[in-house]
């Protein structure tokens, strides 16, 4: 797991636009025209299962297109990113009380997990993304 050092910021977190969306550099330029005819894979969405998708894809040296209807990572991905960390915002305790120990535990780990993964994802392919 990576170590990283985080800032805290306090923000209003009750309001209609996902932090996500607020965030600076959360999302990336993206062009409307393809310049080329060819792709070994063509991923459809440009949300996050998208992008994992795809770098996977080209880590094992595959030519991938992403399309999607909006700029990156401003569909689905902001709303069920917000959705997916609302388990891990219920205190362990009452999470462990609601799924039992063992499944919250579980949880709770595998969330970390793929936090630190997601980080050091992006340290390897060079995505400031603080």
């Amino acid at each position: 797991m990576a170590d990283f050092d985080a800032e805290t910021r306090k923000d209003d977190l009750r309001v209609g636009t996902p932090l996500w969306v607020k965030t600076p550099h959360s999302t990336l330029a993206a062009k409307r025209t393809l310049d080329r005819k060819h792709a070994d894979v063509v991923v459809v969405g440009a949300g996050i299962s998208g992008a994992l998708v795809a770098e996977a894809l080209t880590r094992q040296g595959r030519d991938v297109l992403i399309l999607d209807r909006r700029p990156p990572v401003r569909g689905s991905t902001a709303a069920s990113t917000a959705m997916i960390q609302h388990e891990i915002d219920v205190p362990l305790t009452r999470l462990q009380n609601r799924i039992g120990s063992r499944a919250a535990n579980a949880a709770w780990r595998r969330s970390v997990k793929a936090v630190y993964d997601l980080v050091d994802l992006s340290r390897r392919l060079g995505i400031e993304c603080s």
